[in-house]
């Protein structure tokens, strides 16, 4: 078959992803979801059926394509550069709480009638016509409504801003530091030494920070005018930063449902029986253990984290609404990963989202640790969100939903032709979450071949790869024969 022409590819793939979401929604007797609505949509906080999860991403990775096929490439990089109006704009309106001066002078989220921008102005003392450009540059991307000339209303994406929202706490810290620490990437990651180097404190986020009064003592002596991101949060006067980034990583953790769809795409079941011992390393206070234990009958699951988070771990599962049962069959144990594993011959061993925080060959330290414990019916895994490959595809019968090398991929889910093998901007979160590993640590995210590369080292072998509606991929590993 002969090529077709990408913009009539992507037309079809936008026309056919657009009818799935649509069939999907009605079958579920649910409605399409509305900009202007500022409650949440029924699947804004569940994880959708697998058919719409997978639609959508098609029709926002083609979306996205058809948009860099268009448009004129000159204005297209040079509106890139300026995307930092972006976070800084959110940043101006979280601080002054202008989704909540619309909601209250509005007499409530249901109402649209609009907030005059003299009224909005007045509230916080500011200038009229600043707040006004700043408004309107977020309203041309969808987040709030000028619905008549200087009247702005909240939406769908605006309501999020609102107090007590968690995304609310990730904006605020997010567009502060890392915004910041973004100003440093290029010099950092240009320089022959830092750019090179592992440690934390060669980061953009330690040079961008250098002088910044929670960081100026330093920490191990190495360099006092420099800190790691994590002694930062924790310095005295950062009190507030902190708390904002509990609730921008308990945000990240409810996007999309929150843990269901880890719960149903992964088969926990076959790790549930009255003898099975779940073991998760580096836990931090119980969150996916309260999670799976929704889908446990039987197994037992043991936290492991520093001393102080157990304490509070145990606490929190003390008070959590799980079932006395439930309770019952959750321990916690202090134990650091970079030693001998007490738990011995466990039916898992639990990963999750600690790998990506260390370099190499801390990370065959951990996995060799655990491998040790093992037993041959024991299983692994790895919950990551692994670094996919955006691959060029050719929209022909033979490679239609195919990539350059399927290896790369295994089962995570490749994007049909003639869109990037990893679905492109439908997957910009997770794209953004590698740049911002190296940006605060120099940390860094893997694709599965690394961390297959690092297994093998450990003598672990693959079993699988899953993948689960969220933004991470669950990699099962085995004792090597």
């Amino acid at each position: 078959m002969e090529s077709s022409s990408v913009i009539d590819s992507l037309l079809f793939l936008i026309t056919n992803s657009t009818r799935t979401l649509q069939y999907e929604l009605a079958a579920a007797n649910v409605p399409e979801p509305n900009l202007s609505a500022t409650g949440a949509h029924p699947w804004d906080t569940t994880t959708p059926p697998r058919s719409y999860w997978d639609a959508r991403k098609t029709l926002l990775g083609a979306l996205g394509m058809m948009a860099a096929v268009v448009q004129n490439p000159q204005e297209r990089v040079m509106t890139d550069t300026l995307l930092y109006h972006r976070p800084a704009a959110l940043s101006f309106v979280t601080k002054v709480g202008i989704a909540d001066i619309i909601a209250r002078l509005e007499g409530g989220l249901s109402s649209s009638r609009g907030v005059h921008i003299e009224h909005i102005a007045h509230e916080t003392g500011l200038s009229a016509a600043k707040i006004a450009i700043t408004m309107r540059y977020l309203c041309s991307h969808h987040i709030f409504e000028e619905v008549a000339p200087d009247h702005f209303s909240n939406n769908r994406l605006s309501a999020t801003l609102l107090e007590g929202e968690l995304t609310k706490g990730f904006v605020e810290l997010w567009s502060d530091v890392s915004l910041k620490a973004s100003t440093k990437f290029s010099k950092v990651l240009a320089d022959p030494v830092a750019g090179n180097s592992i440690d934390s404190l060669d980061s953009p986020f330690a040079e961008a920070f250098a002088e910044d009064p929670q960081t100026r003592n330093g920490i191990n002596g190495h360099n006092p005018s420099k800190s790691d991101y994590w002694h930062f949060l924790n310095s005295p006067g950062n009190e507030d930063r902190l708390k904002l980034f509990a609730h921008g990583m308990r945000a990240n953790s409810l996007m999309n449902g929150g843990g269901k769809g880890l719960l149903w795409d992964f088969p926990w079941s076959r790790f549930d029986h009255p003898e099975s011992v779940i073991v998760e390393l580096g836990s931090g206070i119980g969150h996916l253990c309260m999670q799976i234990m929704q889908v446990l009958k039987y197994a037992h699951f043991q936290n492991q984290d520093r001393p102080e988070v157990c304490t509070e771990g145990e606490k929190i599962i003390a008070r959590s609404c799980l079932s006395a049962d439930q309770k019952s069959r959750i321990s916690f144990l202090p134990h650091d990963f970079f030693v001998k594993q007490p738990v011995t011959g466990a039916s898992l061993y639990i990963l999750s989202n600690v790998l990506h925080d260390w370099e190499d060959s801390k990370v065959i330290t951990i996995l060799q640790n655990t491998r040790n414990a093992m037993s041959p019916a024991s299983r692994l895994v790895l919950i990551e969100a692994l670094v996919s490959y955006p691959t060029i595809q050719h929209d022909t019968e033979e490679s239609m939903g195919t990539v350059s090398n399927p290896s790369h991929q295994f089962n995570q889910g490749v994007a049909p032709a003639p869109l990037l093998s990893n679905y492109g901007v439908a997957n910009s979160y997770v794209s953004h979450q590698h740049m911002e590993m190296i940006l605060l640590g120099n940390a860094m995210d893997r694709n599965i071949d690394q961390y297959l590369f690092l297994a093998g080292k450990a003598g672990l072998h693959l079993v699988d790869v899953y993948t689960v509606r969220r933004h991470v991929s669950v990699v099962e590993l085995r004792v090597a024969e």
